[in-house]
């Protein structure tokens, strides 16, 4: 497997329905400053339905199983724990410190 740099802007795309068919939920997009961070959110968020979600880099593109794959790997801890939504001590979920949002148990934003 070659190198991947995580540290690249990519865009990440989503089906919001099973149809597909603009004009009846369209396409959702999110731009994110790397493409570690793309990768935890795309995970991670279970806000929103994603269906056959691809993350787009200038190097390539990623379908959900190839970043499925790089967040479990042990070479991506350090961005998990850089990104990732993590238990605080309390029990609670939080997004790490540069992540703008923060989700309590049961995936309801506090």
């Amino acid at each position: 497997m070659q190198a991947i740099d995580f540290e690249v802007p990519a865009d990440l795309f989503w089906s919001k329905n099973r149809r597909r068919l603009p004009g009846k939920g369209g396409v959702g997009h999110k731009r994110f400053d790397t493409l570690a961070e793309a990768i935890c959110f795309a995970t991670e968020d279970h806000s929103v339905l994603r269906i056959g979600a691809c993350l787009d880099t200038d190097d390539g593109s990623y379908g959900a199983e190839e970043f499925q794959a790089f967040y479990e790997s042990a070479d991506f801890i350090d961005y998990r724990r850089r990104y990732g939504i993590l238990p605080s001590s309390d029990g609670d979920i939080v997004h790490s410190k540069n992540s703008s949002r923060a989700t309590a148990p049961g995936g309801r934003p506090s």
